[in-house]
């Protein structure tokens, strides 16, 4: 039987995240064929089968945060059985620490305790050394029990607490003190009472939340706000919907409207359509590979229509249906979420009609599409009622100037509120 580990692809990597299995228990799995794609910190890629033989047991599943070389998966023939789970045990103790390392730590709460046999990561274990704590005292959060190193540091943080009366006040003050015991007492069982839930931060939420913090802090974030008349763009879109329709099977929405507009835009504008390079260089794309945000019930997936500038708009219409389709479905596959040079983020949907979105690094630019709201605005000196739209370009301002994207949005702006120009343009 062999085993099928945790790819370790960087010195700093400690964990990966399984994002999805192509295989399923009790399916034949060839040699160099993919078996499932991991998330790291970093990037997201397909761990490839290096044996022929039978998925025989899949000890994680999507969305669990797993430590690299831990053992996720056992192949092998079709007569052969799983080893032994408390070898297991054995074998990630050997693996996460040395013997010696083990042996030579102090413990400040039990320096007897076989810290070897418990469950924890090796930044636990690491970060457990320092503080001068017994993971045999703590319980682990991780994937079946197995102690992180934010369980090490709230264990440590609840020690500080507990510690911060002196002996001597307790001795001088014993009925004070335990009044304030009972009174803690009865105020964490009110808590207990609430609906309050503690949620484990890690896994793909995590693995979000960090690119998202990465995105923030390194690229200095300008936000541009254009509220646009979308009269023309919903006329147009209700004379096509039934063409779109007949030909495609998908509706046409009002988003697919903008992500053709979009793709477009774009074409005339490479320094928007742009990602960071590899030694410190911007590289303007030719191909627009636009990617769309989709709140999949595992988290936040950005699908990317590769050569979206070549799509029509039925085209564009089907793509975007397969994909959203896909993500909340969990099938997409690894090339449909890598390569994009730009983002459209739409919240319109949920009445949102302005939001500053963060970058989808390593893009330069990202457009929050904000909801269509019919208000009353001046035209020839009348006050009119019509549908407008908000359209949010944050941008690099490391990469791009104010007025270099304020040019790019004006085009954008011209093809929305003018759609038929672009379709003539299209055909001529």
């Amino acid at each position: 039987m062999k085993e099928v580990t945790m790819p370790k692809l960087a010195m700093t990597q400690e964990t990966g995240t399984i994002l999805q299995w192509y295989k399923n228990e009790g399916e034949s799995v060839e040699a160099g064929e993919p078996l499932l794609e991991v998330m790291t910190n970093k990037i997201n890629i397909d761990v490839e089968s290096y044996v022929d033989g039978i998925l025989h047991k899949r000890l994680f599943e999507a969305g669990d945060e797993v430590p690299v070389l831990d053992v996720i998966a056992y192949i092998g023939g079709a007569d052969e059985s799983l080893p032994d789970p408390s070898m297991n045990v054995s074998r990630e103790t050997t693996l996460n620490e040395p013997a010696d390392a083990v042996t030579n730590q102090t413990s400040l709460d039990n320096k007897d305790e076989p810290q070897s046999r418990v469950r924890a990561t090796p930044a636990a274990r690491a970060e457990a050394r320092k503080l001068g704590i017994s993971l045999a005292n703590i319980q682990g959060t991780g994937p079946r029990s197995r102690i992180q190193r934010e369980d090490v540091v709230a264990y440590a943080e609840t020690r500080v607490s507990e510690s911060t009366t002196t002996p001597s006040e307790r001795r001088t003050e014993p009925q004070e003190n335990q009044k304030r015991v009972e009174i803690q007492v009865v105020r964490n069982v009110e808590r207990e009472t609430t609906s309050s839930q503690i949620v484990p931060y890690r896994g793909m939420r995590k693995i979000i939340g960090q690119r998202m913090a990465e995105s923030a802090f390194q690229a200095p974030h300008v936000t541009l706000v254009r509220e646009i008349d979308v009269s023309e763009t919903i006329a147009l879109r209700s004379r096509l919907l039934p063409i779109v329709e007949r030909q495609t099977g998908t509706k046409l929405s009002l988003n697919t409207m903008v992500l053709f507009a979009t793709a477009h835009a774009l074409t005339k504008h490479p320094n928007v359509n742009a990602t960071w390079g590899s030694a410190d260089e911007i590289v303007q794309h030719d191909e627009v590979h636009l990617g769309t945000a989709v709140a999949a019930p595992q988290g936040l997936l950005v699908p990317v229509i590769h050569s979206a500038q070549s799509f029509s708009l039925a085209g564009i219409s089907e793509r975007v249906s397969r994909l959203v389709q896909d993500a909340r479905n969990g099938k997409l596959s690894p090339d449909a979420l890598q390569g994009g040079t730009f983002t459209v983020s739409n919240l319109g949907m949920f009445g949102i009609e302005a939001f500053n979105p963060i970058i989808n690094s390593p893009q330069v630019a990202i457009l929050g599409v904000g909801a269509s709201i019919e208000k009353p605005v001046v035209q020839d000196g009348n006050v009119v009622v019509r549908p407008m739209l908000t359209l949010n370009l944050s941008f690099d301002h490391r990469v791009l100037d104010g007025a270099e994207a304020a040019m790019f949005l004006q085009t954008l702006a011209d093809i929305l509120v003018h759609p038929d120009e672009l379709l003539v343009s299209l055909h001529a």
